[in-house]
């Protein structure tokens, strides 16, 4: 699953090395979110701008698509690439040379199926308690001090929607066991 030796000049080739990765990938996330709750939206402000970067800071680690086009993360994509408008029209070509064509992506296979699925499961029992926990602190803010929580709430959703969307992937890369050394191992048969 995953399919880079090393991500923004960070080796991830050893679990310690992906798990500091995931550490760093969220603490930045909480401190822009920090950082955004202190300074706050400024007023007229849309939300457009804040769900692409919710969705490109939540694809940066990778497994998702956004338009046709990868997010390059260490992640593997999870789903075949979308083909853009006007390829799928229905026309074939006679692939006169015999060359396969490359689309840059390759299905996953049992094995990162299985992990691909694990993963979306341990990511969404950790979800149930992240919006467990989000919603009775928003409640009991919103009772304690509603001005401040109503002002701040787009921010808030913003933060909750990069980790939700980023979750799958911390969980691949958290959970990944190191490849083997790269040799094979010899085992020698019982005697008779």
């Amino acid at each position: 699953m995953i399919v880079k030796a090393s991500f923004l000049g960070m080796p991830i080739r050893t679990i310690r090395q992906r798990r500091r990765l995931v550490v760093l990938y969220y603490i930045v996330i909480l401190t822009l979110g920090g950082v955004a709750l202190s300074i706050g939206m400024p007023p007229g402000s849309t939300v457009g701008p804040l769900i692409y970067t919710a969705v490109g800071l939540g694809g940066l680690l990778g497994g998702i698509r956004m338009s046709g086009k990868s997010m390059d993360g260490p992640v593997k994509d999870y789903a075949k690439p979308r083909f853009p408008v006007g390829m799928e029209d229905g026309m074939q070509t006679l692939n006169l040379s015999g060359r396969k064509e490359f689309t840059g992506w390759e299905p996953l296979d049992e094995r990162e199926t299985r992990e691909r699925d694990r993963a979306h499961y341990d990511a969404y029992r950790v979800l149930r308690w992240i919006l467990g926990c989000s919603y009775v602190a928003y409640w009991l803010g919103v009772n304690l001090a509603g001005e401040w929580f109503r002002s701040k709430s787009l921010v808030m959703f913003w933060i909750l929607l990069v980790v939700t969307l980023s979750l799958p992937q911390s969980v691949v890369l958290w959970t990944e066991p190191e490849e083997p050394a790269g040799e094979l191992a010899e085992i020698r048969a019982g005697s008779r």
